[in-house]
């Protein structure tokens, strides 16, 4: 379960982070300051703790565009590049454009969705195959372009789980595909003729996708998936280039030129990926100091710690949120800590901002933006914007009521499609135009 937080509090607390390197398996404060392993990993250091974080003015931001209420917690939701919203609820895609519903489509569908360009992407199963069909729709009506069905695994078994597609993400001017047996595809969008837009792009042998798999993009056609309590990094040709667990959490995970930025057991991480090539291991410093836990829920009791020189460094935040994080140009990491939007650069508190912040944190140009469960008790929920180094832009309180007692920051929408902005909380958005 994710990280709560108390609706419309005001954090002041003033929190202590540590700065903190180590080779393969070495326990946090275990490197004595004349190993060998200072000289490419930094010993742990005790940050200064971070002055008091002021609340922001009260500068107005852009107003919402339009807002809606489906009828449920979307399942997933995506926004395209005209501002149509797309929401998987109740497992049918609706379509909302300028605050009302322009088009539905399908049941049952599978937990999937993809836009590229003016084409929509969902999955429905086959009953008479027992494998999925992608099924691409105009982005403007709704009506079907075509539809690929999902090839066949070798010999059928009848007592064999369908084949589902577990991943549709736009890749350049196609999709990849990745299925429940970890196949992947290539799928040109648009309309398709006997299975001609789909064509096979590679195979992770012996595994298969559950239906919490993500996948994103890096620089170099690098590929981040992560699975439950995993990460992996592959190359463009499916070549693993580090595989990470976490202990007990597993938070955001980016990957930019800095490095792999992930929040992993409460701990903000950053690796360099060419240093980190060789068996699964766990790059936090678990378990945290001061934290009570139990190794029988440990998830990796066996995993060795990062290799040497693979872990830049490491900051343990205490209620830092497991949701999407930023990871800025200089290497520095955004990311949501019990109130407050929290910088962390080179393993150390680089700014803090109370902001009231829930969530995911996103950066469109060269601000940051985050969903606001307040600052003063009763407060409605804001979007806010701040710039790179922490300091309030704006603020824009929501016309929407949050929950009476507690936020849960996985609750919490927030996506961008250029200048255009989705911000939420369960069945409510609003959708703005940047300024």
């Amino acid at each position: 379960m994710s990280l709560r937080a108390f609706a419309g509090s005001v954090v002041s607390i003033a929190l202590m982070s540590s700065a903190c390197g180590g080779e393969r398996g070495q326990a946090a404060g275990a490197v004595p300051a004349t190993s060998p392993a200072v000289a490419e990993a930094k010993a742990i250091a005790e940050a200064p703790a971070a002055a008091e974080a002021k609340a922001p003015p009260s500068q107005a931001g852009p107003q919402a565009q339009w807002t809606f209420t489906f009828a449920d917690k979307p399942s997933r939701l995506k926004l395209a590049g005209d501002g149509t919203v797309l929401a998987l609820v109740n497992s049918e895609l609706v379509a909302v454009r300028a605050g009302a519903i322009a088009w539905k489509f399908g049941a049952e569908l599978r937990q999937v969705l993809a836009v590229a360009g003016e084409v929509v992407v969902v999955a429905q199963g086959d009953p008479s195959v027992r494998r999925d069909r992608l099924v691409m729709l105009a982005l403007a009506d709704g009506h079907e372009l075509g539809a690929a069905l999902l090839p066949d695994d070798g010999e059928q078994d009848e007592f064999a789980e369908p084949i589902r597609a577990a991943i549709v993400e736009p890749d350049q001017d196609e999709l990849l595909v990745g299925d429940s047996v970890a196949r992947w595809f290539r799928l040109k969008p648009g309309r398709c003729v006997k299975n001609g837009c789909l064509r096979a792009a590679g195979r992770l042998p012996e595994e298969t996708f559950d239906t919490d798999a993500k996948l994103s993009f890096g620089p170099d056609h690098r590929r981040v998936l992560r699975e439950g309590g995993a990460v992996r990094v592959f190359d463009g040709e499916w070549q693993t280039l580090l595989s990470v667990r976490a202990h007990d959490s597993l938070g955001g995970a980016a990957l930019g030129p800095a490095g792999l930025a992930l929040v992993v057991d409460d701990d903000v991480v950053l690796l360099a990926p060419e240093a980190c090539d060789g068996p699964e291991f766990a790059p936090s410093g678990w378990p945290q100091p001061r934290r009570l836990y139990s190794r029988e829920l440990d998830e990796c009791p066996d995993c060795p710690g990062p290799p040497l020189g693979c872990r830049r460094w490491r900051s343990y935040q205490d209620e830092v949120h497991n949701e999407a994080l930023v990871l800025l140009a200089d290497g520095a990491v955004v990311v949501h800590v019990d109130g407050e939007t929290r910088a962390i650069r080179d393993g150390r508190q680089a700014w803090t901002t109370t902001t009231g912040g829930l969530g995911a944190v996103l950066q469109v140009g060269e601000r940051v933006l985050g969903f606001s469960g307040g600052l003063e008790e009763g407060d409605p929920p804001a979007l806010y914007a701040l710039d790179l180094e922490g300091r309030p832009q704006w603020r824009t309180p929501l016309a929407m009521k949050g929950p009476s007692g507690f936020f849960f920051t996985d609750d919490v929408l927030l996506v961008n499609a250029g200048a255009t902005l989705l911000t939420g909380y369960e069945a409510n958005i609003a959708v703005f135009a940047l300024p």
